[in-house]
């Protein structure tokens, strides 16, 4: 009888082993973006141990990656239970929760998270962002104060906390978050126009438009239309003032690459750090050569300067010097092969070589990285696209709208897969949604147009000419040869 206890104990662990080694081996596939596979193999370890509250936690994530929004939630209300310690899954199931509308249960949630865990700034900011939503604006400024006191060096804390800080019009504390992104991020775009928001409702507006024009030449996509709600119009209206007084940049985002923000970057030497900055003024001025200069004197100063080797190649690609830029960017990743931002310029360029294979495989590892690297997304979409792997392109497309939702480029990428999948009103609602965020946006009006003459709607097909013709003469002129073939 005994002998029989042993040998039934040492049974029992060698197939809890294996129950964790699948697990394992599963989440390993979640990393990889493979939505689908990893659930499958998720499910065949909760048959046999339907408690286990990670690949609960992990399904759901999966399922949410596959634009499951509502059977994600389920699974993570299921982990939850299972494991009501794990303050992850308190954390993602209040952030499921929120994108259901269902405020006061994710604040509960939240609140739950950072109890089991009150030392954590990166639980307190969701809680933060929900007290905002909730219209609780002073308990939002404290626990976004309160994350802040508990990372102050961390600028992934400071971006997160800055806009926090700017909804609750904690303006000083905004622009102080903003500034310490920047010292650590000197090129970070999404920064630099944030600070001038937050200088702009503090009526500084020269400081203001002077930050604006530095983030559009980092990256000409910056647009208030998805943020217009938070800010007065006369904000808008200085920002427009802002977007004019410089040269307009090409309009699509994965046409032509820009100065990256690198999540990892260092400063190896003082004199290093100075040369990027005047790169950067040098780049304001549309001194491009002088820019290129300086840059490679700071990656011969400091061979190890991540910022400077990532800044350096994607001003070369600009230029048109690929194959120099594909030196530098090689050389940021050996300097430091864990920063997602170097992986996904490098696809950048690989795309731009018409290296299809080579581009996904950097995009997937800037993925694999940072996991809610939305631009990374689209631009793998469009690769798998280029490869008519439309399935697997719709999947990149929904996890980054499940992410940012007012993001066009994804909108309108996304209908072009689901066009080619043959499903042109989706299609057509995906594009209408692009406009509606920002009506600037040509691509969208062109492909409505070309999609409405394919269904012989040639009215609807003029219109979209004549908006085209305010935005982008020769696209609308490629519009009307296509509505009126000679």
């Amino acid at each position: 009888m005994f002998r029989w206890l042993l040998v039934l104990a040492g049974t029992v662990s060698v197939a809890s082993q294996d129950v964790d080694d699948r697990f394992i081996a599963a989440t390993a596939v979640y990393r990889q973006n493979e939505f689908g596979r990893a659930q499958k193999e998720l499910e065949q370890v909760l048959a046999e141990q339907p408690g286990h509250g990670r690949a609960l936690f992990f399904v759901g994530l999966c399922l949410a990656g596959q634009g499951q929004h509502a059977a994600a939630l389920e699974r993570f209300r299921q982990a939850a239970k299972v494991s009501p310690h794990d303050p992850d899954i308190h954390r993602r199931l209040g952030e499921a929760l929120m994108t259901q509308g269902q405020t006061q249960e994710a604040l509960s949630e939240f609140r739950q998270a950072v109890a089991l865990r009150p030392d954590a700034a990166d639980l307190r900011l969701p809680l933060a962002r929900a007290l905002v939503s909730a219209g609780q604006p002073s308990q939002a400024a404290i626990e976004t104060a309160k994350a802040v006191n508990l990372d102050p060096s961390n600028p992934e804390v400071h971006s997160v906390a800055g806009p926090l800080f700017f909804d609750v019009r904690q303006l000083d504390s905004a622009a102080k978050s903003f500034r310490e992104v920047l010292r650590h991020r000197p090129l970070d775009a999404e920064s630099h126009f944030w600070l001038g928001a937050t200088l702009a409702l503090q009526d500084k507006k020269d400081a203001a438009v002077s930050e604006w024009k530095q983030a559009l030449d980092l990256d000409h996509r910056i647009s208030t239309t998805p943020l217009s709600k938070r800010w007065p119009p006369a904000v808008t209206a200085l920002f427009e003032r802002a977007k004019t007084a410089r040269v307009s940049l090409p309009a699509r985002a994965q046409e032509v690459p820009t100065i990256g923000t690198t999540p990892t970057s260092r400063s190896g030497s003082h004199e290093a750090d100075n040369l990027i900055q005047l790169a950067r003024a040098a780049r304001e001025s549309e001194e491009t050569d002088v820019a290129i200069e300086h840059l490679r004197k700071a990656v011969s100063l400091d061979p190890s300067n991540l910022e400077a080797h990532i800044a350096l190649g994607t001003m070369l690609h600009a230029k048109g010097e690929k194959d120099q830029a594909l030196v530098e960017l090689r050389k940021s990743i050996e300097t430091d092969p864990k920063s997602a931002e170097a992986h996904y310029q490098m696809a950048v360029l690989l795309a731009d070589r018409s290296s299809v294979d080579e581009a996904i495989s950097h995009y997937r590892e800037a993925i694999r990285l940072k996991p809610k690297y939305q631009e990374a997304m689209v631009g793998m979409g469009i690769e798998l696209s280029e490869k008519t792997l439309h399935d697997e392109a719709i999947t990149f497309y929904r996890e980054a709208l499940g992410i940012e939702p007012a993001y066009p480029e994804a909108h309108y990428n996304l209908a072009l897969s689901l066009y080619a999948k043959d499903h042109p009103d989706e299609a057509i609602a995906e594009l209408k949604e692009a406009i509606r965020i920002d009506p600037t946006y040509a691509d969208p009006h062109y492909t409505l147009g070309i999609i409405h003459t394919n269904e012989d709607r040639r009215t609807e097909a003029l219109k979209e000419y004549q908006t085209l013709r305010e935005l982008e003469s020769d696209l609308a002129n490629e519009l009307y040869k296509t509505i009126y073939p000679e």
